[in-house]
């Protein structure tokens, strides 16, 4: 699979949805960009259009050797942060 980006993306009323990608569930080291073998995924809405530099929601969206992720986990914070804008 190639990089994937997915940036800037609005969120309910109006809020900016900023997501980061890394090996790990922290910020350091993480990308704007999806890459072969990150496995979670950092999600921050926020009134501004700048990147936040932290206050990330990560999770796991990709499961270890071969076994699902828990999707419905990562779809209910998912949504928790675009809705309540968290």
């Amino acid at each position: 699979m190639g990089k994937i980006l997915l940036g800037r993306v609005k969120g309910e009323h109006g809020k900016n949805v900023f997501i980061k990608f890394n090996h790990k569930p922290e910020m350091e080291g993480a990308t704007d960009y999806y890459q072969e073998g990150m496995k979670y995924m950092g999600i921050i809405s926020s009134d501004s259009v700048e990147k936040p530099t932290d206050g990330y929601v990560w999770i796991k969206f990709v499961g270890d050797n071969g076994k699902d992720a828990q999707v419905s986990a990562a779809t209910e914070a998912v949504a928790g942060v675009v809705k309540l804008g968290a």
